[in-house]
């Protein structure tokens, strides 16, 4: 895999991880042919309140999810607010044409592989 998740953050305390362990920022990852595909959840969070920054072959997905203004008449609330941040380490990734959409509370992060020479490889 060309894909490593490194680092979970969450800027307020606590460990960074969510109930059971679980990252805060739940990520599936596909591969196709060309492309690795990253699915992250981001429930209620808008598009403005995400950061993505590629650097030195690390992606990193920043988000501020806000707490929901009327906050009362909860019995239990399991979702996370805050800060937080999760990075990911690119092998073979062209991040020149990395591309995101948020779609449905679903962060799609598409990240095509670099295009590898093919031909005859000459022994020395």
């Amino acid at each position: 895999m060309t894909i490593i998740p490194y680092t979970v953050k969450r800027v307020l305390p606590g460990t960074g991880l969510g109930i059971w362990g679980i990252p805060m920022l739940r990520t599936d990852i596909r591969e196709t042919g060309d492309a690795y595909l990253l699915e992250i959840e981001m429930p209620g969070v808008k598009k403005e309140d995400i950061e993505l920054i590629c650097e030195e072959d690390v992606l990193t997905v920043a988000v501020k999810a806000k707490e929901p203004e009327n906050a009362d008449g909860y019995v239990m609330r399991e979702r996370l607010y805050g800060e937080m941040k999760r990075g990911f380490i690119l092998k073979n990734i062209d991040g020149a044409t990395i591309s995101a959409k948020l779609e449905n509370g679903v962060l799609l992060i598409t990240l095509p592989k670099k295009k590898r020479d093919s031909g005859r490889i000459n022994i020395e």
